[in-house]
């Protein structure tokens, strides 16, 4: 089974966004688990305050959803961003983002992206084999 880490922007999305479907994501891949860490659920929490009702309305939903996923990976005071591209790096994870910034540090560093052409979920780069 292939764990993938997702991030904000694609928590985000994925529970206010009704196109966006994992059985697609499932057919490239096989079987998967998500998971978090640490710093997204802070994240999250933290946007569950914000100005905008909409924004916090999707990130409370985004928070349920990601309460339910496994937490795995470091504490720490790196940016979200930066944590996540350290977890990633160190344990070869992918990354499920929308982030633009962030998916661009994770190609470079060879680290597979699932992420959307148009709201299909696609896998740039491959999966590294099971040991």
């Amino acid at each position: 089974m292939t764990r993938i880490l997702a991030d904000t922007s694609f928590l985000m999305s994925l529970v206010s966004e009704p196109g966006i479907n994992l059985e697609t994501l499932s057919q490239q891949i096989g079987t998967f688990e998500m998971f978090v860490i640490p710093k997204i659920i802070i994240e999250l929490q933290t946007m569950t305050s914000s100005k905008s009702v909409q924004r916090a309305r999707r990130a409370r939903t985004a928070l349920e959803f990601a309460r339910q996923l496994k937490v795995d990976g470091p504490e720490g005071n790196l940016s979200t961003d930066d944590a996540i591209l350290r977890y990633a790096i160190d344990q070869k994870t992918p990354v499920a983002t929308f982030d633009q910034d962030l998916r661009r540090s994770l190609r470079r560093a060879k680290i597979p992206v699932v992420t959307r052409r148009s709201r299909i979920l696609i896998l740039e780069g491959a999966i590294p084999p099971k040991r």
